[in-house]
């Protein structure tokens, strides 16, 4: 009964491995986020370092709302096309799902509550998607997305060593590095693949 009990474990084990390897992110989410937080850090840095041109609690508002919405979307437009989910999908949705909750509040509550400084807000964001990465590569099976989170860790580590205004350009780097062009290199992967499957 035992070595049955351990065969099913197994199989069920090497079907996860399988499923998590057909694991394939369009890149939609990801460009679109890296866009908006790069725009948002190159004026933040302009408010900082120049003149005040909008206001940056609602600047903010405005990126989280529309990257929230359109992340959304997505989700809900994934659901009706493919609506068999693998465990692989399941695992990423609930840890990207889980990263982007605890940044908003990260992003939103602490700040406002006196417990993290505004400096802080960046490197903290960019821990937990180093968090993210890694737990994604491991799940796709891709070396280079688990390698990613090398990024942006390093990056952290830089933010805190350079601190004041450039941290936001810095950071807007950093997510044009590894978030934005990784982002265009799984959409052209997914669009290649559909249009050589279709010939």
């Amino acid at each position: 009964m035992n070595e049955l009990n351990a065969e099913q474990e197994l199989q069920f084990i090497k079907q996860i491995m399988e499923d998590s390897r057909k694991v394939v992110d369009d890149g939609r989410d990801m460009i679109v986020w890296g866009v908006l937080v790069a725009a948002g850090m190159v004026i933040n840095f302009i408010n900082f370092e120049f003149q005040q041109i909008c206001s940056d609690i609602i600047l903010w508002i405005f990126i989280i709302a529309v990257g929230w919405f359109f992340s959304f979307w997505s989700w809900k437009r994934k659901q009706r096309t493919k609506p068999v989910r693998t465990f692989g999908v399941k695992i990423l949705s609930n840890v990207w799902l889980s990263c982007g909750i605890a940044m908003t509040i990260i992003g939103f509550v602490f700040p406002l509550s006196g417990m993290v400084s505004d400096q802080s807000i960046m490197p903290l964001l960019a821990m937990i998607l180093g968090i993210g990465y890694f737990i994604s590569g491991a799940v796709q099976d891709e070396r280079w997305v688990k390698n990613l989170a090398f990024g942006w860790w390093g990056g952290a580590m830089c933010m805190v060593a350079i601190q004041g205004a450039y941290m936001y350009l810095l950071f807007g780097a950093m997510i044009t590095l590894f978030q934005t062009i990784p982002g265009v290199i799984f959409f052209k992967n997914v669009h290649f693949s559909a249009s050589k499957e279709n010939k």
